[in-house]
């Protein structure tokens, strides 16, 4: 039985079973992870055996380029898909690219078990829940590098762009093993594009609803002995009022500048070099009549050098340094708000035995941080780690442990298993992990001038989760469901009188993430994902905010006209939360459209259309959030 275009979308999620077209690489005794849409359909089914043996393992990264088969943060080595006991979640610069987002908040929502809640229109504050977890205990990282900011350990997705990422991992449950602090609820891995190939460069202009302009310019290229890529965007826009009290405009601008670059002068060694730089300011109204700007200022530098100086050791060393400044408007007067970190860090990978990785390494970085009201504070930390991953045919697992030395903090150790089996005749993959994580007292929480407690430990959290996924008919059907638990012990939290912080937090967060990637046909793919969460803080029994119980997520994406054109649909329906106060809101749907068209090699047209059916709702209350709005542009250039 064979289906065809969007007919086939309506029968096949009715039966059940679409098993028509070809197999997308990846799909065949490879289990994939849970994309926001699949990777383009190569026309050639790929067939990859379970691997025992170092010569099997993905090439270095980025020696060479990532593939559809690998990923690098569950193990900060490369490592195939399906050798992956962890849940995790990639997206492609091509699914970025077909749903012309420009931030990353906005790609990362219908991530299963993760919840983004932004108060406002583009720059304003944002937060990135993952299963349960707060936003400052989601560890962020540029090209496997920490990024979040050393004040407060929050990391600012509202003025991280999308240009110039080759994808994005999203690793959830307790990952502080190979990660460190902040990694409670999980690691984003934002990784920068690796160019090659001849150079090539790109002009886009993009206009649209609420006076917005964007300009960007990059160039890309590479060979056996180089490679480089790098953009240069800037966003303007007008906006429309953050609060739902008034309805003046709050204007918003953006300027990135982003860039990868290396040599790769042997087999045996590599230097890699990327860095990122924003300058935005947001405006709002922080106190009622009151207008401000917030300025921001994000410099982000990383350099490592790769070695494999014996067959089967492998030894890397990593440079960096990130710098967070804000200039925030008050009632008081503008205030500055600063934290920097240098960091240095050893990774060293062996192979003794077919079957085993081990990883060890260390850690080392200073942190300096203060503001117009707490001065300048400076703390160190030393963290080892050591991994043993290993396969086994059918068989795959990963074991762990890490040991951090904060000045000024208790010693946190924590530990992280996971262990997966594949069964190729049945299609099926069981997957289980269990594991520690930590989030150190920021500077606020130790120092801030009449609010802060030096006493304060460090807050823990233990998860767990497992789950199956079930190939059917060759690998164009894929579900999957994932049962997870995490407890958070030690949580910071303050209140009235005194407002000074105390460990006194207890919360607990349990859901079940399911998928259905499906393959109608060699044009159409679809993906569905719904995550059910339920929060509760351990005290009051209250659930915690802006967490909702239940979230869809709907991506259906067909290619046409001898793929030179594509159309994009999403749908995102997120249900019932409280906010602070137990405010309750309310249940929303909204649908986004995005479409490209290639007029020739050089030159194409694509809109976006966010909020189709103009739904009018509130993800943090007192805020608006963008209604019906349509953006348009064109691009110059082969990439």
């Amino acid at each position: 039985m064979r289906m065809h275009g969007w007919k086939g979308l309506t029968l096949g999620v009715l039966m059940g079973t679409v098993c028509l077209g070809q197999t997308p690489p990846g799909f065949i005794n490879e289990t994939p992870p849970q994309m926001l849409e699949p990777t383009e359909v190569l026309g050639q089914q790929q067939t990859r055996q379970s691997t025992t043996t170092s010569q099997d393992d993905p090439p270095p990264f980025p020696q060479t380029g990532l593939d559809d088969q690998t990923v690098v943060t569950p193990t900060r080595n490369e490592e195939n898909y399906g050798q992956v006991a962890s849940s995790v979640t990639v997206i492609t610069r091509e699914q970025i690219e077909r749903s012309r987002q420009t931030s990353l908040a906005e790609v990362l929502r219908g991530v299963p078990g993760v919840d983004v809640v932004r108060t406002g229109g583009e720059g304003r504050s944002t937060s990135v829940f993952m299963r349960g977890a707060e936003s400052d205990q989601v560890r962020v990282l540029l090209d496997g590098v920490p990024i979040n900011n050393a004040l407060d350990g929050r990391f600012d997705f509202d003025v991280f762009t999308t240009d110039n990422i080759e994808r994005v991992e999203v690793l959830r449950g307790p990952q502080s093993t190979l990660y460190g602090s902040s990694a409670i609820g999980g690691v984003i891995n934002v990784i920068t594009r690796r160019g090659e190939g001849p150079a090539t460069g790109k002009v886009l202009f993009e206009a649209g609803s609420f006076g917005t302009v964007r300009e960007a310019a990059g160039i890309q290229g590479g060979t056996d002995l180089y490679y480089y890529s790098m953009t240069a965007s800037f966003f303007d826009q007008d906006g429309f009022s953050a609060a739902s009290n008034n309805d003046e405009r709050d204007a918003y601008q953006n300027h990135t500048y982003s860039g990868r670059m290396g040599v790769t002068p042997t087999e045996d060694f590599d230097l890699d070099f990327s860095f990122r730089y924003t300058d935005a300011g947001a405006e709002f109204d922080p106190f009622g009549s009151v207008e401000g700007v917030n300025l921001i200022d994000r410099t982000y530098l990383r350099t490592q050098a790769r070695w494999e100086p014996l067959e089967n050791v492998e030894t890397l060393v990593t440079f960096a340094y990130n710098d967070n400044y804000v200039l925030d408007p008050s009632a008081f007067g503008p205030s500055e708000f600063a934290g920097e970190e240098v960091r240095f860090e050893w990774q060293n990978n062996i192979r003794p035995i077919d079957g085993h990785t081990i990883t060890f390494g260390v850690d080392v970085f200073e942190e300096r941080a203060g503001s117009t009201f707490q001065e300048r504070t400076q703390r160190d930390t030393t963290g080892w780690y050591v991994q043993d991953q290993i396969e086994y045919g059918r068989f795959f697992a990963t074991i762990g442990g890490r040991w951090d030395d904060i000045s000024g903090v208790d010693l946190a150790s924590t530990y992280r298993g996971a262990a997966g089996v594949r069964i190729e005749e049945t299609g099926t993959t069981f997957r289980g992990s269990i594991g520690t994580g930590f989030r150190a007292p920021s500077f606020v929480d130790l120092f801030f001038p009449g609010f802060g407690n030096p006493d304060l430990l460090p807050e823990t959290s233990k998860g767990w989760d497992y789950g199956v996924e079930q190939r059917l008919c060759d690998g164009q059907l894929v579900l999957g469901a994932t049962y997870f638990r995490n407890d958070f012990q030690n949580l910071i939290v303050s209140g009235f009188p005194t407002f000074i912080p105390f460990n006194v937090g207890r919360a607990l967060a349990t859901g079940v993430e399911t998928s259905a990637l499906i393959l109608l046909d060699s044009k159409t793919r679809l993906r569905v994902f719904y995550t059910h969460t339920d929060t509760r803080d351990r005290d009051t029994m209250a659930p915690l905010v802006r967490r909702p119980r239940d979230k869809v997520s709907i991506f259906l994406t067909r290619s046409m006209l001898n793929n030179r054109a594509d159309a994009n649909i999403g749908v995102r329906f997120v249900g019932n939360r409280e906010d602070v106060g137990r405010v309750a809101l309310a249940p929303y749907t909204v649908v986004d459209f995005s479409g490209t068209y290639e007029i020739n090699d050089y030159w194409r047209v694509f809109v976006r259309v966010d909020n189709v059916f103009d739904e009018k709702y509130e993800e943090a209350d007192g805020f608006n959030t963008p209604r019906a709005s349509a953006y348009g542009g064109v691009i110059l250039g082969g990439w």
